[in-house]
């Protein structure tokens, strides 16, 4: 073991120090531009996502809101019908099965409503 960190010291070392002046390379950096990183975190306001409002006595929209609200999605969602919806640009229908679970019917097949916000929500 002795021999192995003998010939592997010069190594180390010299890595070492890289590292030492990376390190301090990168705290001057930091406190060079904090005041900019400051000036930019106030400048940029995070866009605030509408809520879906659900209508009343309509058991799917709730769900259906419950799931939109939950996922943050900035997509417009209008309700064209009971169960009918428009997302974005696609015509989807919803569901609710005997579990009490939200279905979309998009295409040919169903699937869950956080499955279906998720994969076509971006």
């Amino acid at each position: 073991m002795i021999e192995v960190n003998c010939k592997y010291r010069q190594r180390i070392t010299t890595i070492l120090q890289s590292l030492w002046k990376v390190n301090l390379k990168n705290r001057e950096l930091r406190e060079k531009y904090a005041d900019l990183k400051k000036e930019l975190n106030v400048a940029y306001v995070k866009p605030e996502v509408k809520k879906y409002k659900p209508v009343k006595n309509c058991e799917i929209d709730q769900l259906w809101a419950y799931h939109l609200n939950r996922a943050h999605i900035d997509l417009p969602v209008i309700r064209t019908g009971p169960g009918k919806y428009t997302f974005g640009s696609k015509k989807i229908t919803a569901k609710i099965t005997n579990n009490g679970k939200l279905l979309v019917r998009y295409g040919s097949g169903y699937m869950s409503a956080d499955e279906f916000i998720t994969h076509h929500g971006e």
